[in-house]
């Protein structure tokens, strides 16, 4: 008997453990993306009942039931489930509060929905270059005391036409980054998606010296509203301010919606301008209608004149391009800036006292350029 004792103890003790091993693989196979999750943001974030609201973020279970929202208390209805987004309905009866959502048992809050008569329901396009336009859709854009006030990402957006449920905007030439579609009117106010800007803010370098190897220069584009993809830029170097007389693209080895990393081809023996192009979006953007990439000569002295209240420097390369000014000496002594007029290829300095005798020498783009005496110094 007490053999048989220890054989039932034995098998329960199996059970149990048999047990307790299944069920903690049966709920990792279920859990999922039972982890925590990320709310990145919702839109729109006020409208009627029905309106869809679209919540961003990550972690989202992909199992419908799994994704509980509700409005200020009271459920919506799930209509569309990824990980990274879910769409749902606002209730109807729903009244203003907040948006919370709840992923296989684990809750937070989204933000404020305002029920009212206004709400965006698309934006297109969601990136675009100054000057493009923009089509906003929903409802409660006619207002009853003073017309809608459209910005994107805080910049004010000129209104070109709008109804009750549309509004087209000119993106304006003063924005940059991203940020999301504001629409204001009556005391009231909507936010809808986030949309970026596609703009040039600056490269470098914006040089390169004509005794340095050109190909293989690396240059950084810093902006907003790039294409992330390695092959959904373009970074062209033109001969002339359109693309109508040539050009060459340049190798992208790195792209993020920030910045873009691209490397100078074979070929390029002088100055170019500079141009962005990404998927998606028409046109080209740059920075002027100007030369922006130079390649520059190096500074060299061929003459020097005296003409007694006047002393003029010929050669090449005088002018400035890494932001410092140019700066001459005769000697030791260096000239004030202010007895100086530069050009690419003459100096001219004015005879003032204390300029001493000796050699001159111009430094400029970190290189140095010597000539002999002034003649008749």
């Amino acid at each position: 008997m007490k053999i048989e004792r220890v054989n039932k103890r034995a098998i329960i003790g199996s059970m149990l453990c048999f047990l307790l091993c299944f069920s903690g693989c049966k709920k990792d196979a279920t859990q999922g993306n039972n982890g925590a999750f990320i709310i990145s943001g919702y839109f729109p974030d006020s409208g009627k009942g029905r309106t869809l609201v679209t919540i961003q973020g990550k972690g989202f279970s992909t199992v419908y039931d799994n994704n509980i929202v509700n409005f200020n208390g009271v459920k919506a209805e799930v209509l569309s489930v990824t990980e990274d987004e879910l769409v749902v309905r606002a209730p109807d009866g729903g009244a203003t509060g907040t948006i919370q959502v709840t992923v296989n048992g684990k809750s937070a809050d989204a933000g404020l929905f305002t029920y009212q008569d206004l709400s965006i329901s698309s934006v297109s396009p969601l990136r675009a270059a100054s000057g493009s336009t923009v089509t906003i859709r929903g409802y409660g854009f006619a207002g009853v005391e003073t017309p809608p006030i459209v910005t994107l990402n805080d910049s004010s957006a000129a209104i070109i036409w709008y109804s009750d449920s549309l509004i087209r905007v000119v993106v304006p030439a003063s924005g940059v980054g991203a940020g999301p579609v504001k629409i204001s009117l009556d005391h009231k106010q909507v936010s809808g998606p986030v949309f970026s800007y596609f703009k040039l803010i600056d490269f470098s370098p914006k040089f390169v010296l004509n005794d340095n190897p050109i190909a293989g220069t690396e240059i950084t584009l810093i902006g907003s509203g790039f294409n992330p993809s390695l092959t959904g830029n373009k970074v062209i170097f033109s001969q002339s301010s359109t693309l109508d007389n040539g050009y060459d693209e340049l190798q992208v080895k790195e792209a993020n919606e920030n910045k873009i990393v691209a490397v100078i081809p074979e070929g390029i023996i002088e100055s170019r301008y500079l141009f962005v192009q990404s998927e998606g979006i028409d046109g080209l953007i740059s920075l002027s209608s100007q030369p922006q990439f130079e390649v520059v000569e190096i500074p060299n002295i061929a003459d020097i004149y005296n003409y007694g209240s006047l002393i003029m420097i010929k050669g090449v390369g005088f002018s400035p391009y890494d932001g410092k000014p140019t700066r001459v000496f005769i000697g030791d002594y260096e000239v004030p800036a202010n007895y100086l007029q530069v050009y690419s290829a003459s100096i001219y300095i004015t005879v003032h006292p204390g300029m001493g005798t000796g050699t001159v020498k111009v430094i400029t783009n970190g290189r140095t350029a010597l000539g002999g005496g002034i003649p008749g110094g």
